[in-house]
């Protein structure tokens, strides 16, 4: 606290909620102001709780460095999924569990979609799909649009918002 009364300091902001690293009965005595944020809002916390999950699954802090340094290989950046038609015997090697899609569809609150189309998933998420969704879930396709059946959809978003 001297150094920075030394150095013309009057303020200091704490980015965090909390302030026990500071030495107050210091800043007090030195007539330094102390402010700080009172509290954070829960869904901000929730989503950046969800960026580092994600972070963490797909290893996008390693992935950006590489990047960087002009290293696209994409080896060790895999993280782990819940549901994959396709078993992978190294995911399972390393510990991942593997549910079917009904499971899958009723328990999740978002749905995100990342196949390529094939006879085997084209209207994957059509009347029976949906109905097996939780009410209020989210539904995301950043895949083909023929993966979902989007007169279905329609369907179910007009039943559900009459």
């Amino acid at each position: 606290m001297s150094a920075l009364v030394a150095g013309g300091t009057r303020l200091v902001a704490l980015r965090p909620a909390g302030y026990n690293n500071v030495d107050i009965p210091a800043a007090d005595k030195l007539k330094i102001t102390l402010m700080r944020v009172p509290a954070y809002a829960p869904a901000a916390i929730a989503e950046y709780a969800v960026a580092l999950m994600l972070t963490l699954n797909r290893h996008i802090h390693q992935a950006y460095n590489r990047v960087r340094e002009g290293n696209f290989d994409l080896n060790n950046l895999v993280g782990f999924e819940a549901y994959d038609v396709y078993h992978s015997p190294a995911c399972i090697e390393l510990g991942l569990r593997y549910t079917d899609l009904p499971t899958l569809l009723a328990q999740s609150d978002i749905i995100s979609i990342h196949c390529p189309l094939t006879p085997e998933t084209k209207h994957l998420i059509n009347e029976r799909t949906i109905g097996l969704m939780k009410p209020g879930s989210m539904l995301i396709n950043t895949a083909r649009g023929a993966i979902v059946d989007a007169s279905a959809v329609i369907a179910a978003l007009k039943k559900r918002t009459a």
